[in-house]
């Protein structure tokens, strides 16, 4: 019996300290397992994080791509959605057109006053005879009518198709419209002996092909046509007893077929130009009236 309790306890004990240095080295084994995986983990850990790499803020920054988020917001401004600029254009050239239109418009009210407007030469008659009041005149016989103007009163024609306009003492009141400049083919204009008023248009020097001009008797105020040297196919030019301002025009030199220049009893001033003088003595015909006037002139027949 006591044999058995004396192996019975040494086998407890046998297995006790087995038990211990099992556990024993158990401890041992996480003690030396535990500095490796320490090791493993602070080996490993760069590779694991790589932060940089991982997080690559760079790389987001690109894959917001706010770049390209702002160039999506130009994509939609509204020129580009709403097709403004060709709405603009469009608006544009309509107002362009209004205002090329308006312009037309205007400038044709200018045409009409200073002429260039009339299309059909009959036009330009027109405004001649309602410039003049030619319901008044005494004599309209044809004018504006379907017959050929060179069957209306004042106007013949040659057989060179050349018209000569004669309408003195008609009883012309009114003023000489800018249209005139637009009469074809016009070689001769006397409309003297009339009540003509307003200044001499600038556009009558359009007429190149006119030899003879009389505005003798009249109320014709302000200056002379500056560019009347351009009516190189001048030989008679007259205004006498009118109310004409101003000076002579140096142009007046150009005029190389000029015989005889009539201006007495106007209100010119200042002196002769010497181009003009100078018209004598290329042409001792040549002969320039200016009696009545306030005006210097050492080539005149009269002082």
């Amino acid at each position: 019996m006591v044999t058995v309790v004396i192996l019975w306890s040494f086998s407890l004990t046998a297995e006790a300290s087995i038990i211990g240095n099992k556990n024993e080295n158990q401890r041992k084994l996480k003690s030396s397992k535990e500095p490796k995986a320490k090791v493993v983990k602070s080996s490993k850990g760069p590779k694991n994080n790589k932060a940089p790499k991982s997080t690559k803020i760079p790389k987001k920054s690109k894959s917001s791509k706010a770049p390209k988020e702002l160039k999506s917001t130009k994509s939609l401004k509204a020129p580009k959605s709403s097709k403004t600029p060709k709405e603009t254009e469009s608006s544009k050239s309509s107002d362009n057109e209004e205002e090329t239109e308006s312009s037309k418009s205007s400038d044709s009210e200018e045409e009409t006053e200073c002429s260039k407007s009339s299309d059909n030469e009959v036009n330009v008659w027109k405004e001649f005879y309602e410039s003049t009041n030619g319901d008044g005149w005494n004599n309209n016989a044809g004018w504006l009518g379907e017959d050929n103007i060179c069957d209306w009163y004042g106007i013949i024609c040659t057989y060179l198709d050349e018209i000569d306009i004669d309408l003195a003492y008609n009883n012309l009141k009114g003023t000489i419209p800018c249209s005139i400049g637009e009469m074809e083919n016009v070689t001769s204009l006397n409309l003297s002996h009339n009540s003509i008023e307003g200044t001499i248009p600038e556009t009558i020097t359009n007429l190149t092909e006119l030899g003879y001009l009389t505005l003798d008797e009249n109320k014709l105020q302000g200056p002379l046509p500056e560019e009347i040297g351009k009516m190189t196919n001048l030989v008679t030019f007259t205004a006498n007893f009118n109310q004409i301002t101003g000076g002579i025009p140096d142009s007046i030199g150009n005029l190389k077929n000029i015989d005889f220049i009539g201006l007495r009893d106007n209100n010119l001033v200042g002196s002769v130009p010497d181009e003009v003088c100078a018209l004598k003595d290329k042409d001792d015909y040549f002969y320039l009236l200016l009696a009545g006037n306030k005006i210097q002139c050492n080539c005149c027949g009269y002082n």
